[in-house]
């Protein structure tokens, strides 16, 4: 298996796109790929093996004939509390009204969600407050019991099946699963190239997964919540990456505190040679209906020139390929936004930087797939060559950093 590491001619930031619902039909791959899509992700929370088997050949063709290989990244889904099913695949809440989240595992509907957690129920406690799907939907626990807890609704909204809960004020143990193990096994077996998994696994979660799959994939690991950030020295060692959940650890910081952290889990990737990845959520305005996110657009564009200045490798857009109406048109948004932030990074570095150079990186449509051997030209989008590399996960000295 051959390692891979982002060199770039003109953009030297890659793009991670999560292929979803909306994204996972072979001809939306392709246009993901030609818009600047550097790395998949296989979000392993969702779907069966046979469809990410299905996606992982749709994203193998398409880089075919070309000089910019693919890369693949895989997501164990680790220690998370999902939602069960629900009548007709999801359920509107309207803010105020009442819900009971029960271990029952029959269909839900707008009065009751199965959620087949059992060491849910044993935690949580009145007043606790819990997150569906990321925060888009709210809840304030007024009772529990073993096998249900009776709440408030605060935010309202859509839900799906499978969605994410969580309680910020409470944090559960980490640990490989069945499914992450069996999971990992079947990834590695389809050719992935990264395997992430949460950093609350510990050095002996990453050893076990390492046993599995044998010396490649490379080994990503997760920052999406304080149990992860308290493991994050043991398992720096045993990880060629780190993937930082900014939006999962806002349910749990300050915005200062969060600032904080990419600096510090910069300075660390920076000096043991591991590549830094950050989430991003949303760059353009959602479309409407179930798969809607509430994520300011502004404001993911300013969180991504922050990481963009601190020194982010590799910026991974989440819900905003995976899922709603523009997978596409996110991917183009970031490929812009990481050219406008590098020209600006180069200006204020360099006085003398060439202002026509700059003009002539004109924001132009779509390229179309380049052959291998295809150098681009001024009036495309920037083209990013992926080079394979042999050998250790070590990125070149300084490499992705913008020339002064």
């Amino acid at each position: 298996m051959q390692d891979y590491w982002v060199g770039v001619r003109k953009r030297r930031t890659g793009i991670m796109s999560t292929l979803g619902t909306s994204s996972s039909h072979p001809d939306v791959i392709a246009e993901l790929y030609d818009a600047g899509t550097d790395i998949f992700r296989l979000d392993l929370s969702h779907g069966s093996r046979a469809a990410h088997g299905e996606r992982c050949r749709a994203i193998r063709a398409v880089d075919t004939g070309t000089s910019r290989p693919a890369v693949i990244l895989a997501d164990l889904q680790g220690t998370a509390f999902r939602l069960g099913s629900m009548v007709g695949g999801f359920v509107s809440l309207c803010a105020g009204q009442m819900l009971c989240l029960e271990l029952d595992e029959s269909p839900g509907n707008s009065r009751r969600i199965p959620l087949p957690h059992p060491e849910f129920f044993r935690l949580v406690r009145p007043g606790d407050e819990i997150l569906i799907d990321d925060g888009r939907v709210r809840l304030l626990v007024m009772s529990a019991a073993l096998d249900h807890v009776e709440t408030i609704v605060l935010a309202g909204g859509y839900i799906a099946d499978a969605k994410r809960v969580s309680v910020p004020t409470r944090t559960w143990p980490a640990a490989l699963t069945e499914k992450d193990r069996a999971d990992a096994v079947s990834a590695a077996g389809l050719g992935v190239d990264w395997l992430a998994l949460s950093a609350a696994c510990g050095a002996e979660g990453f050893a076990e997964v390492r046993s599995l799959v044998g010396t490649r994939p490379g080994l990503m690991a997760r920052i999406d919540n304080p149990a992860a950030l308290s493991r994050i020295e043991e398992v720096l060692g045993m990880a060629d990456g780190v993937m930082f959940g900014r939006h999962d650890l806002s349910m749990h910081m300050s915005s200062d505190q969060l600032i904080r952290l990419q600096e510090m889990l910069f300075m660390k990737c920076s000096a043991s040679g591991k590549i830094l990845v950050a989430a991003i959520q949303q760059l353009v305005e959602p479309g409407h209906g179930v798969n809607q996110h509430n994520a300011d657009p502004k404001t993911e564009s300013e969180a991504a020139m922050a990481v963009l200045r601190i020194g982010a490798h590799v910026l991974l857009l989440s819900a905003g390929s995976a899922s709603g109406a523009f997978p596409v048109e996110h991917v183009v948004t970031l490929e812009r936004l990481i050219r406008n932030a590098e020209r600006s990074i180069r200006r204020e570095n360099n006085p003398k930087y060439d202002r026509m150079q700059e003009i002539s990186q004109i924001d132009g449509a779509m390229p179309p797939r380049l052959n291998k051997g295809t150098q681009g030209d001024g009036d495309r989008l920037p083209v990013i060559e992926m080079q394979r590399r042999s050998g250790d996960l070590c990125m070149p000295d300084a490499s992705h950093m913008a020339e002064p």
